[in-house]
């Protein structure tokens, strides 16, 4: 199965009481961004072993060549913080990256520019709040499929950016609990230009 379709198919029910204003754009299927937009030069930057990504703005890490087992999550685990009025689901990081290891999920970097450059995880596009809708991605992503975002140590870019998508009428988004650190601490997948392309990354599970 192809995994947009696989990742379609693992979609569930979201916040749908909590979607705000109507999307500018058409969400029912995906589309592509102007060039340039939301994957800098940096995106694949020593990758090392991990396999290229034939689609980076589709936010869907490539297939790895092992998948993991289906497993039971425990939404329960997901503990929900409001920001601005609008709840967030915060995800363990070891949920994160099983979703990331089957390609469920779309992952969108709230950080700044030169800190998504050091290091951001594979497969991730460049997605900071204010950022102009007609040149980011995530805007050309169906609105019920799984979007994980993240942001740094504090993890606030990474929950505000999960409220503004809400609010903007996607209905199953999720922040990384620790933020981007915490996917690091746990030796997962990164790509960038601080990063090492000799140290082993978790793909495994």
């Amino acid at each position: 199965m192809d995994r947009r379709d696989y990742l379609a198919a693992l979609s569930v029910a979201g916040l749908s009481g909590l979607a705000g204003c109507g999307a500018l754009f058409d969400r029912d299927g995906i589309g592509d961004p102007p060039d340039g937009c939301g994957v800098p030069d940096t995106f694949a930057a020593n990758r090392g072993s991990l396999p290229p990504d034939d689609t980076p703005t589709d936010g869907i890490p490539p297939a790895m060549s092992e998948t993991p087992p289906s497993r039971d999550v425990d939404y329960e685990r997901f503990r929900v913080v409001t920001v601005e009025g609008v709840d967030v689901r915060l995800v363990p990081v070891d949920v994160v990256h099983y979703w990331w290891l089957r390609g469920a999920a779309r992952f969108a970097d709230a950080r700044e520019r030169d800190t998504y450059d050091r290091a951001h995880v594979y497969g991730a596009v460049w997605s900071p709040a204010g950022s102009d809708p007609a040149c980011d991605p995530v805007t050309y992503w169906p609105d019920s499929d799984r979007i994980v975002c993240y942001g740094g140590s504090a993890g606030r870019s990474g929950r505000h950016r999960a409220a503004a998508l809400i609010n903007d009428g996607f209905d199953n988004v999720y922040a990384i609990r620790g933020g981007f650190p915490a996917w690091h601490r746990g030796d997962y997948p990164v790509a960038g230009v601080a990063v090492d392309p000799s140290a082993s990354s978790n793909t495994t599970g």
